[in-house]
């Protein structure tokens, strides 16, 4: 299971995250609608699901260090700030194009605001969807 969950690795968090972040973009800052829902139906399938992942998530990773509820976002954070990168190199890939390995600065590095830009792109664009979504 360990390999085949690192095989498809590269398309949840590369091709699958990337959709995830355009659809609300797409739906809610465009107005692009194909499905109405009654919010609190959303909510009552929705949270029931979000806490059974984390507790199969804190099951399975029990008597493994720090991996309870923290480690459970932590994880999900660490796969939305990566997703940008894993996204070009599996493009990359697909389309046979070598990228050089550009070795990270151990110690205390410089700050590069050109390395995370797409996720704060990313993250601008979600929040004004947000807002959008709220406010109608």
């Amino acid at each position: 299971m360990d390999y085949y969950s690192g095989l498809l690795y590269w398309l949840k968090v590369g091709l699958l995250a990337t959709i995830e972040f355009l659809a609300p973009m797409v739906f809610l800052l465009l107005g692009v609608s194909f499905l109405i829902l009654n919010p609190l139906i959303y909510l009552m399938t929705y949270i029931p699901y979000l806490i059974t992942t984390i507790i199969i998530y804190v099951y399975n990773m029990r008597g493994k260090g720090e991996y309870g509820v923290k480690g459970f976002y932590y994880h999900q954070s660490l796969q939305l700030l990566e997703y940008f990168m894993i996204t070009l190199s599996f493009i990359s890939w697909i389309l046979r194009r070598k990228r050089p390995f550009k070795v990270t600065p151990k110690g205390i590095g410089r700050f590069d605001l050109k390395s995370i830009f797409p996720s704060l792109v990313v993250s601008v664009l979600l929040v004004l969807a947000l807002i959008k979504g709220f406010c109608g």
